[in-house]
């Protein structure tokens, strides 16, 4: 028997308790979705993430050297990178870095997941 379909807010619950941050990203790299984690991440609020290019989130002025949300609009493919980064408080980390398009039924698509997950410790 199949199960049905969970509630958005059971959704939001599972990805908001998630040790993860996600990230939907359009294509002029502006976040259109983003949850708790990302918050604890990036050391700024919630609304100043939504609306944002992604790359401001982040502290860079610019898109990212190695951005894998771009190749992943490029390629239309899944992205992997184990980044170091410098967070807004001078900290070195390192967190695994994947670009997930978000495919439509044709094929086609206008966002990417970033998901990353810390693994400074």
């Amino acid at each position: 028997m199949q199960q049905p379909i969970p509630e958005d807010s059971f959704l939001r619950s599972i990805i908001d308790n998630t040790p993860a941050a996600y990230l939907v990203i359009d294509k002029d790299f502006n976040v259109r979705f983003a949850n708790e984690f990302i918050v604890k991440i990036a050391g700024i609020s919630y609304d100043e993430i939504i609306g944002k290019k992604c790359y401001l989130v982040k502290g860079n002025d610019a898109i990212c050297k190695h951005c894998i949300v771009k190749k992943a609009f490029e390629t239309g493919e899944k992205q992997y990178r184990l980044n170091k980064e410098i967070d807004r408080a001078g900290n070195e980390r390192f967190n695994d870095n994947f670009g997930v398009p978000l495919l439509k039924e044709d094929g086609s698509f206008d966002y990417v997941v970033e998901i990353l997950t810390d693994r400074t410790e």
